[in-house]
């Protein structure tokens, strides 16, 4: 490759398991530990834990997130169906409203877009924000649900949940 620069980059979201742990830093090794534990607890116990992970670009945090999920999907609770995790795509584009946060986690879920068409296209403004808040009670009613955001920012200035 004489004359040809070449750059490698790392993406988490396509590496395996093994990959991210042996690419894991001691530092964040023991994040996760601390981070598993709690997600652990709160599926034994049935309470529940928020983290919010902070940092400038390029430390790490991707890396922590996809290295948690795998854990606990091909892992922890690998078959186990009573666990159901939730990863929006990093940076989720298209969030401006509470109907489309759930609209977003419903489809991480894995319902396809049909189903939610049918079910909440024909409906006005805030019972479309019910019917979505309804549905998504529904596929996580009884089961512990990991929700798993990535540099998620906007400005909700209209709430449109009914009061």
């Amino acid at each position: 490759m004489s004359g040809v620069n070449v750059q490698m980059l790392f993406s988490p979201q396509s590496c395996s398991l093994e990959i991210l742990e042996s690419t894991l830093t001691e530092n964040r090794k023991e994040l996760s530990d601390l981070i598993l534990s709690q997600v652990e607890e709160s599926v034994a116990k049935g309470g529940s834990h928020n983290n919010l992970i902070i940092g400038p670009r390029g430390t790490g945090k991707t890396h922590l997130l996809h290295y948690i999920r795998k854990i606990l999907t091909e892992r922890i609770y690998k078959g186990n169906d009573a666990f159901h995790v939730i990863s929006l795509s990093e940076e989720e584009r298209g969030i401006t409203t509470f109907f489309y946060f759930l609209l977003s986690c419903l489809r991480a879920s894995g319902i396809p877009n049909e189903k939610l068409i049918t079910r909440l296209s024909s409906l006005e403004r805030v019972q479309s924000t019910v019917e979505a808040q309804d549905f998504f009670k529904e596929i996580t009613h009884e089961k512990p649900t990991l929700l798993i955001l990535e540099n998620f920012s906007t400005n909700w200035y209209i709430m449109d949940s009914p009061s």
